[in-house]
């Protein structure tokens, strides 16, 4: 038998929903039960409680955060803006007093929107990248989509300093549950940009923030998303925004609500050699850049390296957007690369360690007629079954529905593909 426990799953105990596992679902029902287990989570949802401080938990851990509400609630639900305060490592009274600051930084610029300010839940140099920080995050995209109206496909992360250094380090763990992202005035410190394939990110950075070689280091961020952007064309959307005679926090903005245009170096490869780099002005405004992109939760390609994404999101798989590996890391391989086809009803796996999960719906595939899964010189044909179980489990793992997916398969490089077996 074989189950996903989701990060809600081991939060604490959920109204269990009436389903018969393995239940084969006609393809003409798959809207009405996707409908049905989606309105039932929303039922089961604890009651919106109308205070300051707000709260997600996750084992023994806790998430404080404010929320502040901007505009009207658009149809499809609303844009979240999550903004991570700086400080770090250093007295609570400080990181108290950023995470004061973080609560209106950016409001100014939100027009419609939920403003999401959570407060890290240490006070270390990593307070916002803790190990159980990622699944808390996981936790509150949840509950904000499922509680708050949020709209799962426009969730945006940015963040200041410590909270740049935090955008870093969150958005290749958990690139698909974020629409964009912008970095302000952080440090990579050392994590790859190789998951960012379908996330655009913004870098912002002062061209004389020089503690931690920061302006420097930014730059040399940007040069490996251009190369990763060259070598695989039509991913890695991004930019850098390197701020002429800007200081850490002096001189810039990323959150002036104006027109206002920034000096920037254009050429940022060119002033990392030496050289002047030229200007261009740009619209700066992190939340304006950001407002512009949406997720798109079952992307044609996928790049993927699993042993960057946070352990703590299931117990016995790791998914990205919706391609999956088995929690051990012996069946990972290096990387996972992998297409859809839509036109030839086909999956193509480039890269993938000996065992790959696939989950798949009628938007993606055709499920009257076989799917080909095409790994290396091999391929295979399967037959596709909708079942009901396989929406449930979607829903255990994410809380978004976006994602509840119909079918899910089991590619093994050695024996085929086979429907996974439902718990």
């Amino acid at each position: 038998m074989w189950w996903i426990l989701s990060v809600a799953c081991l939060r604490s105990p959920e109204p269990t929903l009436d389903v018969v596992d393995d239940d084969i679902l006609p393809v003409a029902s798959i809207g009405e039960a996707r409908d049905e287990i989606w309105s039932a989570f929303l039922a089961s949802a604890p009651p919106a409680e109308d205070k300051a401080i707000h709260s997600v938990s996750w084992q023994e851990h806790t998430l404080r955060y404010t929320l502040q509400q901007r505009g009207a609630r658009p149809e499809q639900g609303w844009p979240v803006y999550i903004a991570l305060h700086g400080g770090g490592g250093a007295p609570a009274a400080v990181n108290d007093a950023q995470w004061a600051s973080m609560q209106g930084y950016y409001l100014d610029s939100v027009e419609v929107g939920l403003y999401v300010a959570p407060r890290g839940i240490s006070d270390t140099w990593n307070l916002h990248f803790n190990e159980a920080s990622y699944a808390l995050y996981d936790t509150l995209i949840e509950h904000l989509v499922r509680s708050e109206g949020a709209d799962p496909d426009r969730i945006y992360l940015m963040g200041f300093s410590a909270g740049g250094d935090g955008v870093y380090q969150i958005t290749p763990r958990m690139a698909d549950r974020f629409a964009g992202a912008v970095m302000s005035a952080g440090h990579p410190n050392g994590v790859s940009a190789e998951n960012l394939y379908n996330l655009p990110f913004l870098i912002q950075m002062g061209e004389q923030d020089d503690a931690y070689d920061r302006a420097r280091v930014a730059a040399q961020q940007d040069a490996a998303l251009d190369a990763l952007q060259a070598a695989h064309p039509g991913g890695y959307v991004h930019d850098l925004f390197l701020h002429i005679g800007g200081l850490h926090n002096l001189h810039w903005s990323d959150r002036d609500p104006s027109d206002a245009r920034y000096p920037v170096i254009a050429d940022t490869a060119a002033w990392l050699e030496g050289e002047a780099g030229g200007e261009r002005s740009v619209d700066a405004n992190a939340v304006r850049w950001l407002g512009a992109h949406v997720r798109d939760p079952r992307p044609e390609r996928i790049r993927w390296q699993p042993g960057l994404v946070a352990g703590t999101r299931g117990e016995d798989a790791r998914w990205w957007y919706w391609v999956g590996v088995e929690d051990d890391p012996e069946t990972w391989g290096e990387r996972v690369v992998v297409s859809l086809d839509r036109s030839r009803n086909t999956v193509v796996i480039e890269e993938s360690g000996p065992r790959l999960r696939l989950r798949l719906d009628e938007s993606m595939v055709d499920l009257s007629v076989p799917l080909r899964v095409e790994v290396g010189g091999a391929s295979w044909s399967v037959s596709l079954e909708p079942r009901r179980s396989v929406l449930e489990r979607s829903l255990r793992v994410w809380g978004d529905p976006r994602r509840l997916f119909v079918v899910e398969l089991v590619v093994d490089r050695a024996t085929g593909v086979v429907p996974a077996t439902s718990g």
